[in-house]
């Protein structure tokens, strides 16, 4: 997956699948059925076990749930039998084993890669500072009460709802979707557009985060973590969750009728 981490669940359930190999039965010897299963060169996932330099093993594996050819639309692995299919290039036979959900073997890099930005439990989390290109100005807790800060004076108490939601965000922060390569290696997250630090409490289990912001021309945003050689794409859906101005955090002053209502009487 390049420099990204994979996935733990999504790699152990594909060796959880993988152990059932030896197991296999077989269940088909007659060619004209192999795309029917997905283990055919057009619609099969080729699957290549490997010790360093050596090729171990290596099979097409029918676990899709959708594996058209052309127009023709194929289903291998269905919810009401749950195999997948296996088969060695060199053979006709096709054996099954058993799995409980389809795409063990999917052939996606986006599928492996972890997609996890932050995940930083709200308890934790003990001040959040943001700098933009026209603003700088910090969040903290006091007495259970988040507070908004410019140039080391204390500008009001942030709406409850809205931290809320910042706090929801930063404890689950998932990736819209990833770079290229091209994209990766070409940004450069030293003239990032915006900075935010998120700094936990002493005696948290997780780490303070900084993240690096770069705007999209497409609109949304790369992100980066300070420390990790790797980034996530966060995208306008996903943005104003995350990134907050003062005048998002602390509540307009409620309007006032300005109106004045006058009254003539006359004796």
């Amino acid at each position: 997956m390049g420099p990204y981490p994979v996935q733990r669940r999504r790699f152990e359930d594909m060796w959880t699948t993988t152990q059932l190999f030896d197991e296999a039965e077989l269940i088909a010897q007659n060619p004209e059925n192999h795309p029917l299963m997905g283990v055919s060169p057009e619609n099969g996932t080729l699957v290549e076990f490997w010790n360093q330099d050596e090729l171990l093993e290596e099979f097409f594996v029918g676990d899709q749930q959708f594996a058209p050819i052309g127009e023709r639309l194929i289903t291998p692995w269905q919810n009401f039998v749950r195999l997948c299919y296996l088969r060695n290039p060199e053979e006709d036979d096709v054996y099954g084993i058993f799995c409980d959900f389809p795409d063990r073997f999917l052939p996606d890099p986006k599928f492996w890669k972890h997609p996890l930005i932050t995940e930083i439990p709200r308890d934790e989390v003990e001040s959040i500072s943001f700098r933009y290109p026209e603003e700088d100005f910090s969040l903290r807790i006091e007495n259970s009460v988040w507070v908004v800060s410019q140039g080391g004076a204390e500008v009001g108490q942030a709406d409850p709802e809205k931290m809320l939601e910042l706090l929801q965000a930063v404890e689950y922060l998932v990736t819209s979707d990833f770079p290229t390569d091209d994209e990766l290696n070409r940004l450069n997250f030293d003239l990032a557009d915006i900075t935010m630090f998120i700094q936990v409490r002493t005696g948290a289990i997780s780490r303070s985060a900084r993240l690096l912001l770069l705007e999209r021309d497409e609109g949304g945003y790369f992100v980066k973590r300070q420390g990790q050689d790797y980034a996530f794409i966060i995208d306008d859906q996903v943005a104003p969750f995350i990134l907050k101005r003062i005048a998002d955090l602390i509540p307009p002053p409620p309007e006032t009728n300005t109106e004045a209502s006058t009254s003539t009487s006359t004796p």
